[in-house]
């Protein structure tokens, strides 16, 4: 093209190509990258949805997502989900992750998991955050080559397998899914990891009796939902496992039985709604005041000595109008219900609200006789804010004071929370009088507690030279002078 001056312009360039590069642009060097790099970096972004629209820099990048190892899917659409999946290019995934917030029709789920058991994922991860229909039960797809499986739902029923074997699977969690682990364990022979929460006695496939059968399982996880109200047996049979922990909250009348000859770390723990479990015994009729179970459990192996089973216990005095009309069971019963009774250690958390202690743990005593450790931690706030009415018969019948019972097997006793009140001092002589093998007590004063009670308490050990006795304080050197007099 010529000007007026006489100049003539330089023609303008071709138009570019759709993915061509400007020839005055750098060179795009990381696309030139191999693929197995270009993936590690794809593969940093966590996200599936990411990656895809990373396409939108070079046609070289355009379809690499359908190649990652890895995949994780969230807050897509179910539909426009199982078209992704049905893009991917790799036969095999070491890890596809689902997680799905929008409601899900009946059968959706059953469809999405046979899209991915398609991809045969070495681990494979669903969660959906709303509630699924209750209407049909979703049917789970045999998984050849998954070893870890986790299914995170609300109130999410599991058809049985129809046939097939889950062959390589180690690990499996379920969170609030019904699945009938009776029929699904034995299909999972190389199970070794088993973790099952939220469960609902109130709602279980079948019937409250939880089967829990493997003759692989090495460690098991059992968390039930803190609403349950209704009875409740677990069973366990596991030949080679070693890791239990079960965790209930108020299942009424909880059962457990375990065969598992080869634990070596146990945690038991159910929770009691304060109208559930009564000291018949110790009933303060007068006042109109019981003392409650809260919780009880039994744990051992997870601190030393490791061979130790302890038997803990959550006690509460409560106002008996204010619960149930119907009499609960007692702590006998609730005692013979845990999985394992050749305990040796008793820990009482004690929230007395200032009555007198000594019955109840002469009648917890009377039914536990062969221990060998006995620890109470009472509730100093609670001591401080509340106290007897005038003529309280918490501290009745008054002959457990020179009761006798034969606490033979008793070595070690602990006691914090500790006030130095008439009653306290009374239960301490009575376990001095009562354990002749005493070897070691320790008492923990709460702050504020009067001088002439710590120095009562320290005189009381000058008639068993035998015991190490240890008094304990906020007020360390007023202590340290008393026991070395």
């Amino acid at each position: 093209m010529q000007l007026r001056s006489g100049r003539l312009l330089a023609p303008l360039p071709a138009p570019l190509q759709q993915g061509a590069r400007c020839p005055c642009c750098p060179k795009d060097r990381i696309s030139s990258l191999p693929d197995d790099v270009l993936l590690f970096v794809l593969a940093r972004l966590r996200s599936a949805r990411e990656a895809a629209r990373t396409g939108v820099l070079s046609r070289r990048w355009l379809d690499l997502w359908k190649q990652l190892p890895e995949l994780s899917f969230s807050g897509v659409d179910v539909d426009l989900l199982e078209g992704a999946l049905a893009c991917v290019t790799r036969p095999t995934l070491d890890l596809l992750d689902i997680h799905l917030a929008a409601e899900l029709e009946s059968g959706c789920l059953s469809s999405l998991l046979r899209t991915a058991a398609k991809l045969s994922p070495e681990c494979l991860i669903i969660t959906l955050s709303t509630c699924t229909s209750r209407l049909q039960d979703e049917e789970l797809p045999c998984l050849y080559r998954t070893t870890s499986l986790q299914l995170t739902a609300v109130d999410l029923r599991i058809a049985p397998l129809v046939s097939g074997e889950f062959t390589v699977l180690k690990s499996l969690s379920l969170h609030s899914c019904y699945v009938d682990l009776y029929a699904l364990l034995p299909i999972c022979p190389c199970l070794c990891a088993l973790k099952i929460s939220g469960l609902n006695f109130n709602d279980c496939v079948g019937s409250t009796y939880v089967t829990i059968h493997s003759s692989s399982l090495e460690e098991l996880t059992v968390e039930s939902s803190d609403s349950c109200s209704g009875f409740g047996v677990i069973d366990i049979m596991a030949p080679v496992l070693k890791k239990v922990e079960v965790t209930v909250g108020r299942v009424y009348k909880l059962r457990g039985l375990l065969l598992a000859p080869l634990v070596e770390e146990l945690f038991w723990w159910h929770g009691y709604d304060l109208d559930d479990i009564t000291f018949s015994e110790v009933f303060m009729a007068a006042i109109g005041l019981t003392w409650r179970l809260g919780g009880i459990g039994i744990r051992f192996g997870q601190e030393e000595p490791r061979h130790v089973k302890i038997l803990e216990m959550n006690i509460c005095c409560t106002e008996a109008w204010l619960l149930g009309a119907e009499e609960g069971y007692s702590i006998t019963q609730a005692i013979e219900r845990l999985p394992v009774a050749d305990f040796s250690d008793l820990e009482l958390n004690i929230w007395a609200e200032g009555h007198a202690i000594g019955p109840l743990v002469l009648h917890l005593l009377q039914i536990l006789p062969a221990i060998q450790r006995l620890k109470l931690d009472l509730d100093s706030y609670q001591s401080k804010e509340y106290a007897c009415p005038v003529n309280c018969p918490c501290g009745q019948p008054e002959s457990w004071r020179n009761c006798d019972i034969s606490l033979m097997g008793l070595e070690v006793v602990e006691i914090s929370g500790f006030d130095g009140k008439d009653h306290e001092v009374d239960l301490l002589k009575f376990i001095f009088r009562c354990a002749p093998k005493l070897e070691t007590i320790s008492v923990a004063f709460n702050e504020g507690s009067l001088d002439e009670k710590i120095e009562e308490i320290c005189n009381i050990s000058f008639a068993y030279p035998h015991v190490d006795y240890s008094v304990y304080s906020t007020m360390p050197p007023k202590i340290n002078e008393m026991q070395e007099q």
